[in-house]
């Protein structure tokens, strides 16, 4: 059965909510057209047979926030789920994206670009307290969903970029699909548990600690304090961040991703987007002032 919507008020500035596994087919395909990497409901399955295992949660977000007649962020959270038979890497988009969260807002078209730019502070800063630090990139290869579209983008441990999230300002043909008159804006985000505190199984009755890069396990006269615990976490975030920036770093600097190019220089090269926040910097090949870029060989990695 199609367990029922929840939804949650998280302080007093969004709403979390959670929808139901089927989504209605017609609906989305009104809004967004040749929806094609989803999956239907069998034809012979009675009343379910137009819907689709939900694959995103824009429209069904969207006609909740027009229904409460409400401007408040809200958070949807669940299962998604689509077909993708590319090159993008697993740990981004492989069929079930679980958990998926993605926050949706109505906002004044004067305050649309500085409300995405405040999102993107705060996946940039979420991400690296989790140890996860990333370069946003505004790109115009998703034009047809938004009208602008910034990439959160980190690195795998192979050294290939990879994008941890997506912050979207709708572009127009899809709001307007969507019968908004307001911009919306569409934002959609280690090495197990990095401390062990517990019983020695070797030695019964004594207390050991055990904590990841490097691991090591230390035996403890007693059960740590809040602040031992504290701190134990502090320097692992501390070395899982120093490694992913050194992991970003090594990525971009082995696969000349990101480099300053003038315009005419830019024209040469496989220019995905500009840096976020926008940096200038002398071009890479000649004396020019220009924009410092994200290039990828590959074209459109996401």
């Amino acid at each position: 059965m199609q367990p029922a919507n929840r939804s949650v008020r998280w302080g007093s500035t969004c709403t979390v909510l959670e929808h139901g596994f089927l989504a209605d087919g017609p609906a989305y395909r009104e809004v967004l057209g040749g929806y094609a990497n989803v999956y239907e409901v069998a034809a012979d399955l009675g009343i379910h047979h137009e819907s689709l295992l939900r694959p995103d949660n824009l429209v069904t977000t969207l006609e909740r926030m027009r229904t409460a007649g409400t401007d408040v962020p809200y958070i949807a959270v669940g299962w998604l789920l689509r077909r993708f038979d590319g090159r993008t890497p697993p740990l981004f988009r492989d069929r079930l994206i679980w958990p998926a969260v993605q926050l949706t807002q109505r906002v004044r078209p004067d305050r649309a670009v500085e409300t995405l730019d405040f999102y993107r502070v705060v996946v940039e800063r979420l991400l690296a307290l989790s140890g996860l630090p990333a370069l946003t990139v505004r790109t115009p290869a998703l034009a047809e969903y938004g009208r602008v579209t910034y990439l959160v983008i980190g690195a795998l441990a192979n050294g290939r970029p990879t994008v941890l999230a997506t912050l979207y300002l709708l572009a127009d043909g899809l709001r307007h699909a969507l019968g908004e008159e307001l911009d919306i804006v569409d934002v959609g985000h280690a090495l197990g548990v990095p401390l062990v505190v517990g019983l020695d199984r070797h030695r019964p009755g004594e207390v050991i600690r055990a904590v990841r890069r490097p691991l090591t396990r230390t035996p403890l006269a007693e059960l740590p304090g809040p602040d031992d615990v504290c701190g134990d976490l502090a320097r692992h975030d501390g070395r899982l961040l120093r490694a992913g920036r050194a992991t970003l770093r090594g990525s971009l600097d082995a696969g000349g991703n990101v480099r300053a190019a003038c315009p005419a220089c830019a024209e040469s090269f496989a220019v995905f987007g500009t840096v976020v926040p926008a940096r200038r910097a002398r071009c890479a090949t000649c004396p020019a002032q220009g924009d410092v870029v994200f290039v990828s060989d590959e074209g459109r990695f996401y």
